[in-house]
């Protein structure tokens, strides 16, 4: 699915499934495994909003805060295959992206909480297909109609505008892009194609990379 330039250049991090879950704990502080981790005072207090970890979640919330491994290498796949959330009753949340409504926080948890770069520790491929693929579009009838019945604008776009200038790497599913008329046009600058968003997922897992579902 990938050549081998793009094999060195596409890298991800996460933790989904559970074959994946026993490398994924090692990443964490332990007793056992002090010496290979960030150790607790390395751990950011109020990494977010100043407020200590005990005021905010209780005493003793600090001491039982666990942080990942500063590491390199760490390679993620986040697969998106549909373009709005739905809640447990599955009224869909049109004012809400996939995924791209937390970027923000994946980018703070990496970044600020764990200090681990995105691009050089830890780097990100976005798949989006299916429904997904209209969030990589600058505008799609997804997102409703304008008083002369053209597509209005991608009001999600800034968000991928925000991870690609991060070091993400965004990939839309061309089988996806038949189905929805998607265009290369219409596409987000920097976004590029995979030929088909399910499969580019599984050969990216069989090189080592880790899968995120939102």
């Amino acid at each position: 699915m990938f050549s081998k330039r793009k094999k060195s250049v596409l890298v991800l991090t996460g933790v989904l499934s559970l074959a994946l879950l026993a490398p994924v704990a090692n990443a964490y502080h332990s007793e056992s495994n002090d010496n290979k981790v960030l150790g607790k005072n390395e751990c950011p207090v109020g990494y977010l909003n100043g407020v200590p970890l005990d005021v905010e979640f209780g005493s003793g919330s600090e001491a039982i805060t666990h942080c990942l491994v500063k590491r390199h290498g760490a390679k993620l796949v986040v697969e998106v295959d549909s373009a709005f959330p739905a809640d447990i009753n599955g009224i869909v949340n049109k004012n809400k992206a996939t995924f791209l409504s937390n970027i923000d926080k994946m980018i703070d948890n990496y970044e600020v909480v764990n200090g681990m770069a995105i691009g050089k520790d830890i780097n990100i491929v976005v798949v989006m297909s299916s429904s997904g693929a209209v969030l990589l579009t600058k505008a799609h009838k997804s997102f409703g109609l304008d008083a002369l019945g053209n597509p209005n604008p991608n009001p999600f776009a800034a968000q991928v505008v925000k991870g690609i200038a991060k070091g993400m790497k965004f990939y839309l599913c061309q089988m996806a892009a038949r189905e929805l008329g998607i265009k290369r046009s219409n596409m987000l600058d920097g976004v590029e194609f995979v030929t088909g968003g399910h499969l580019a997922v599984v050969d990216l897992q069989q090189l080592g990379y880790a899968v995120l579902k939102p």
